[in-house]
């Protein structure tokens, strides 16, 4: 009797502990289904945020493209403008005034000035330079004795020089050569905005190599 009773009592205990494990195999596999639920959650998540990243940066690349186009199109005009006054020897302050600059700041306007008295002799050159209210003028960058006429060059005439730059960008570069790489001083250009001072030097070296030129001054070299 007391065997039966106990062989009773090891089968409750028997069945109390599958239960029990089924219970906890039950709240395992929850778990699981919610750690599934909230890795899903993660990856959408992952996703949209994917999505958004790639949104924005193609808005982005779309806005820095729009920028540098229309950066790339104001230099343009920008050039276009400043070389369409390249052979303006006197500014304009107003559409009908005239109001040419000082001398040593443009060099000789020969447009407007009589033909030159060549020189015949290196003699004759230096006196003219000494009197030239140009003779002081620097160019930062620019050894002026390169393209104009000098009494610490070869002393006869003419003197062999080089041609002026053919327009402001060319004169930029010439004037930064050996600063800095092509690419950055391209980059230096384009966000150059002062051009005006670029453009009165290169009208400077240009009006008065014309002016040394036809006074026999100087033989330009190509």
């Amino acid at each position: 009797m007391e065997q039966h009773i106990v062989m009773e009592n090891d089968m409750v205990i028997a069945g109390e502990v599958v239960i029990g494990a089924d219970e906890e195999v039950n709240e395992l596999h929850l778990q699981l289904h919610e750690k599934d639920q909230e890795i899903a959650n993660l990856r959408a998540k992952n996703e949209q945020l994917t999505v958004e990243k790639n949104t924005e940066k193609n808005w982005k690349n779309y806005w820095f493209g729009a920028f540098n186009r229309e950066k790339n199109r104001a230099d343009g005009l920008q050039l276009e403008k400043d070389q369409a006054g390249f052979g303006l020897a006197v500014p304009m302050t107003a559409a009908t005034t005239p109001a040419p600059p000082p001398l040593a700041r443009y060099g000789p306007v020969s447009s407007n000035a009589p033909s030159p008295r060549p020189v015949n002799s290196f003699a004759e050159a230096l006196e003219y330079w000494n009197h030239w209210n140009g003779r002081d003028e620097r160019i930062d960058g620019i050894d002026l004795k390169e393209y104009l006429f000098h009494p610490d060059s070869r002393h006869q005439v003419p003197q062999i020089v080089r041609r002026v730059p053919s327009n402001i960008r060319q004169l930029f570069f010439i004037k930064n050569r050996g600063r800095d790489s092509f690419r950055s001083l391209t980059d230096q250009y384009r966000n150059h905005m002062n051009r005006t001072d670029l453009l009165r030097e290169l009208l400077f070296i240009k009006n008065s190599q014309e002016d040394q030129a036809a006074r026999g001054m100087i033989n330009i070299r190509d």
